[in-house]
């Protein structure tokens, strides 16, 4: 069964599992995991639902498989279901659930499964201790988080690297890189992981200084050449304003994915450095990069800071005409800016009246505030009406229009 599995012959393991005289647990287990792995949960929960007694391996399994296809409701379901049964969970039964949880954010459950993790038992252990910490940063929860590190039985980098995450994920970014100095001292090496955390947390406070330091930690422990940590370290410099050291990282760099590419022409965008990432756009194409949906917000946000209307709006246009790509709403919000900021508020309203961004907000909010730069009162009157539609309340659209009345009052000789 284990080879037609690894081959891919998910009905030749079929055919060996009904000519078996004792159709085990662990058969029925190997079955559920081959079946989940070739043809997707739905499968395994069909082959699942027909075992006669299914264990602690087998709820795990099928717990496994449909957290792998995100399908954590049904994964807390399961651990639900596992326990109306009266099967005892074991520590992987149980960060299976807590790892639901923390996708799904859902503290209620993650409180009431907290509870049957101290009962057991297993809260001061170091992977369901650890996997507690995600799922309490994950709801913001950051004194459980600080409660249960600091009673793990021991800590190693994972659970360090998870404290860290927390701490980053949640803005308390110097307090993060307080943390991984504590590492340090503690002689806990950092991996990947670490270093990424610890990276987005200095980019996020804008702590260039600590960002270079960190960065020469990296060099020092030889990460310099690991991908995701060099994508982390273009994306630091980015945003600490460090547009030549990310620029940098990313020449010396032997291996570039997507991600590379994209954080690259986010900095340049965030620095108006529009034309330099359009070169890069292209470059990479002759690469065989193929972009996505981040690589297309990122240039458009990129020409709009930077003036960049006619290239923008042939981007705008490119990305559809040359991969019969669907605008996202973003970038429906980007053209929408970059017109407005150029003056070309009747293109602009129009891109928003035929695109799906006219049920956003935020589009009409772009539209009013181009208004207010070029002193288009009437187009600003209807823009501010389209906002109020959403929320009676938000104060923004008054404060456009009644700025938009004031520069025109005190222009009128």
């Amino acid at each position: 069964m284990h080879m037609y599995g690894k081959c891919g012959l998910v009905e030749d393991a079929k055919a060996t599992f009904n000519q078996l005289p004792n159709q085990d647990s662990y058969s029925w287990n190997i079955l559920i995991n081959l079946c989940g792995h070739n043809h997707g949960y739905e499968q395994a929960k069909s082959v699942f639902n027909m075992m006669p007694s299914p264990n602690v391996v087998s709820w795990n399994a099928l717990m496994t498989l449909l957290i792998k296809h995100e399908q954590y409701k049904q994964a807390l379901e399961a651990f639900s279901c596992m326990q109306n049964k009266s099967e005892l969970p074991n520590e992987v039964t149980l960060i299976c659930a807590t790892d639901a949880c923390s996708a799904l954010r859902s503290l209620q459950n993650g409180l009431q499964l907290h509870v049957r993790v101290r009962s057991a038992g297993h809260e001061n252990k170091i992977v369901v201790g650890t996997s507690l910490i995600n799922m309490y940063g994950s709801c913001g929860c950051l004194q459980h988080v600080k409660s249960i590190f600091n009673n793990l039985s021991s800590q190693d980098v994972v659970s360090w690297t998870a404290m860290i995450g927390c701490l980053s994920g949640n803005g308390c970014n110097e307090e993060a890189l307080e943390l991984f100095k504590s590492m340090q001292s503690h002689k806990i090496p950092p991996n990947d992981i670490t270093f990424i955390c610890v990276m987005e947390a200095c980019a996020e406070s804008a702590l260039l200084k600590d960002g270079m330091d960190i960065h020469t930690l990296v060099i020092v422990q030889s990460f310099e050449y690991h991908v995701k940590v060099c994508n982390a370290l273009i994306d630091m410099y980015g945003k600490c304003g460090s547009l030549q050291s990310a620029w940098k990282v990313f020449k010396t760099m032997g291996e570039r994915t997507l991600v590379t590419w994209n954080a690259m022409i986010v900095a340049f965008g965030q620095h108006g450095a529009g034309e330099k990432a359009m070169t890069l756009f292209w470059k990479m194409q002759r690469d065989g990069l193929k972009p996505d949906g981040i690589t297309f917000t990122a240039l458009m946000n990129a020409c709009s800071h930077a003036g960049l209307v006619q290239d923008g709006w042939l981007l705008f246009h490119h990305v559809h005409d040359a991969y019969r790509y669907a605008h996202e709403s973003d970038q429906y919000i980007c053209i929408i800016d970059l017109l407005g900021r150029a003056g070309r508020l009747e293109e602009a309203e129009e891109v928003i009246l035929k695109s799906p961004a006219r049920s956003e907000l935020v589009a009409w909010l772009c539209l009013l505030a181009a208004c207010k730069l070029h002193g288009d009162v009437d187009r600003g009157l209807y823009a501010a009406s389209c906002c109020f539609k959403f929320d009676k309340t938000f104060a923004a659209p008054y404060i456009v229009l009644s700025n938009i009345y004031m520069e025109l009052l005190f222009s009128e000789p």
